[in-house]
């Protein structure tokens, strides 16, 4: 999928079926984790994410919000914890990222893993099985001060798109499809 800006027109639409088209298809449950920190305002993107889904009411297993956050130092130990507590789940990840003067504030949807920390220059556990990116500043120079002063109201609308559109595929791709449904079989002696 290509980068979408978030508040282009059409962008939760195009962003929700990015969602569901990642989120095919049916099989093993998806596990979200939401990655960032509430200390930096360009990386509580995940966390951010993560609040707004499970204020949305998410059925699947979560982690990182902004109370609980996931976060390189705790990193490993959550994905121990989502392997023990649900094996064979995919792995939806959710992450800030830095980019292109051009694409700040907008996001991407894909298949594969996402490489956290790969913008502040750490080398951590490539994760998911599909992930969304949002890039909230400029990469480059100085990438942990981007990062500590990129504006709120701007990780907060892509934060809020970015939970509308995956909650919004999550259910298209959760709930029973037309041709999934079986019809109940009319009895020919009741017409």
């Amino acid at each position: 999928m290509p980068l979408v800006h978030h508040d282009a027109p059409g962008a939760r639409r195009a962003l929700t079926e990015a969602a569901y088209a990642a989120l095919l298809p049916p099989g093993a449950p998806w596990v979200f984790l939401c990655i960032g920190s509430d200390r930096s305002t360009g990386d509580s993107f995940g966390p951010l994410v993560g609040r707004a889904l499970r204020a949305r009411g998410l059925e699947a297993p979560l982690f990182g919000t902004l109370e609980e956050t996931v976060h390189a130092v705790n990193l490993e130990a959550t994905l121990d914890e989502i392997r023990r507590r649900h094996p064979g789940a995919r792995l939806f990840a959710v992450d800030a990222s830095l980019g292109e003067a051009r694409d700040v504030g907008a996001l991407k949807i894909a298949h594969g893993p996402i490489h956290p920390g790969r913008g502040v220059n750490k080398a951590l556990t490539p994760v998911g099985d599909a992930h969304l990116v949002g890039i909230v500043g400029v990469a480059g120079w100085m990438p942990f001060w981007v990062l500590q002063n990129t504006r709120l109201s701007l990780v907060w609308r892509m934060a809020e798109i970015a939970a509308q559109a995956l909650y919004a595929g999550w259910l298209k791709a959760s709930l029973p499809r037309p041709h999934d449904v079986r019809r109940p079989v009319r009895d020919a002696a009741l017409g």
